[in-house]
């Protein structure tokens, strides 16, 4: 097996018309780069449908999202060959990445469907008639006895393309700022709760204090009988004398009476 040089393309255009159309320009050493055709799908869009393309019309595929890209040209691939496909280097070092298969089989005719993935950290921004793919071809060592069977549908994106490709994909940076809204909700909503824990504290205090001030008995300062009870000054200086014991008191004993006088007694 060995793959066609430039020649060898131009020389089977000739026999068989590989591509169509073909402009001589696109021929490159040994392959063929096609252009973005008339129709696309992307998974973020917003309508869930293929979108039309006009002449040089752009589309943008977000990061992390995919698509299905169709070429502009229809290729054939003789039964005694085989082809092989990619993304053109620039759209690569973007970050386009090509998920779908890698051949086209011998007999297949008709426009060729990549399904590509932006793997970069920006949008990456096609437009139709844009060469973005490259085709192979190569020698079997025989023609196929079991050709590609064709389908009308090859040649445009169908509602079964779609349906395979169909929903957003969270890509890492739609996650990241995901990520960061819902840090920033957490934060708000904490520092809300913060402050309604504050105020009901505050509330319930207020409640205990009144609760407590209509249940409570006679406490320290207040009249007892119309007499306030005296309490003691604090930081006063003690006496020294408050902690000595007093002594008890002697029973007092009565005098006795002073004896009469007598006679002469002065």
């Amino acid at each position: 097996m060995a793959f066609w040089c430039r020649d060898t393309i131009r020389t089977k255009q000739d026999q068989h018309g590989l591509i169509t159309p073909f402009d001589e320009k696109r021929l490159t050493h040994s392959a063929y780069e096609m252009a973005l055709g008339p129709e696309a799908f992307i998974t973020s869009q917003e309508h869930k449908t293929k979108i039309p393309l006009a002449e040089k019309e752009q589309i943008c595929i977000p990061s992390g999202q995919f698509a299905l890209l169709i070429t502009e040209e229809r290729v054939y691939v003789p039964e005694d060959a085989i082809a092989f496909i990619s993304v053109r280097t620039g759209k690569k070092s973007q970050g386009l990445v090509n998920v779908s298969g890698f051949h086209v089989d011998p007999g297949f005719k008709g426009r060729l469907k990549f399904s590509v993935y932006n793997a970069g950290s920006k949008d990456i921004c096609l437009a139709r008639g844009e060469p973005i793919f490259m085709i192979w071809y190569s020698d079997l060592d025989k023609p196929t006895s079991k050709p590609y069977a064709n389908r009308a549908e090859s040649d445009g994106v169908t509602s079964e393309d779609v349906n395979k490709l169909l929903g957003y994909v969270s890509s890492p940076p739609e996650l990241q700022r995901q990520l960061n809204q819902l840090r920033s909700d957490v934060a708000s909503k904490s520092k809300l709760l913060f402050g309604l824990h504050g105020g009901l504290a505050a509330l319930v205090l207020v409640m205990l204090s009144v609760m407590l001030g209509s249940t409570r008995g006679c406490q320290p300062g207040e009249q007892v009988n119309s007499q306030p009870v005296k309490q003691p000054t604090l930081g006063a200086p003690v006496p020294d004398n408050a902690n000595q014991p007093v002594p008890p008191k002697s029973p007092s004993v009565p005098s006795s009476p002073a004896p009469a006088k007598g006679p002469g007694q002065l």
